[in-house]
């Protein structure tokens, strides 16, 4: 099986920032609790945190991110923005236009994104993102997310068969990890770089092309309540407009998409 190395990724890595420090590990609980230690060190801006297989791999609300040792991209960027720091639904919404663009790129699948934080083909998730913040003197956030890349269909635990996919099962074919890493990593950089000069705006027509759920009727389940209407897009911090049934428009911070007619 192809391995990760810090070496392997740097050959041919493209970024300026993103990548100058790489960490990779065999086995870890969290590539994001290595991320927030490392960053609590005052580590480098754009340092990643790379592993073979988590143990504790998670997603947002808490839920836990399922993955098998060398066939998935599980990876954690430390980065600082002051503005950032206060958005993380933008960085959410960039980071996942980036994963969308380098799948497209690399694979020629069509890669959607499904409000807030998921890449998805055919309506299944193939990518995973979460960006967190602390309170900490150094000002990091970190962004975390998982790709699943040479997953085997019966490789999924059965709650995910039909719900989850990966490149390989897509494409009917291996995808190099160590390519489509370091393809990732430029698309993040750039989007990174139109984020921290302000420019988030610049995202907004593509996250609009690529949006799975852009103009359709969905329903979000928030924390102590269910709301459905039209997805409407987003706003400058990245939260979904959603047009009640009421014709209310709402802003919506927080929430899973139950159900959408996807592409």
């Amino acid at each position: 099986m192809e391995e990760f190395s810090e070496d392997t990724i740097k050959a041919g890595l493209e970024t300026q920032i993103i990548g100058q420090k790489i960490y990779v590990y065999n086995k870890t609980s969290s590539t994001n609790d290595i991320a927030w230690s490392l960053a609590e060190k005052h580590n480098a801006e754009g340092t990643v945190i790379l592993a073979e297989e988590q143990t504790k791999g998670r997603g947002r609300l808490g839920r836990t991110w399922f993955s098998l040792p060398q066939k998935c991209i599980l990876c954690s960027i430390i980065l600082k923005s002051n503005i950032l720091s206060e958005r993380l639904n933008l960085l959410t919404i960039g980071v996942s236009v980036a994963i969308s663009k380098a799948v497209r790129e690399a694979t020629s699948l069509p890669a959607y994104i499904k409000w807030p934080n998921d890449v998805v083909i055919k309506g299944k998730k193939v990518c995973g993102i979460l960006a967190e913040k602390r309170r900490t003197k150094t000002g990091f956030v970190v962004i975390g997310f998982g790709i699943n890349v040479n997953l085997d269909e019966d490789d999924f635990p059965r709650d995910l068969c039909g719900k989850a996919t990966s490149l390989k099962m897509e494409c009917a074919k291996k995808v190099s990890r160590v390519e489509f890493a370091q393809k990732v990593l430029l698309e993040i950089e750039k989007m990174y770089l139109y984020l921290r000069k302000g420019e988030g705006n610049l995202l907004f027509d593509e996250w609009k092309e690529m949006s799975s759920i852009l103009g359709k009727q969905v329903r979000v389940i928030l924390q102590n309540e269910v709301v459905e209407g039209q997805a409407l897009g987003i706003d400058p911090d990245g939260a979904l407009i959603l047009r009640l049934d009421s014709g209310i428009s709402r802003r919506i911070t927080e929430g899973t998409i139950d159900y959408a007619f996807c592409c």
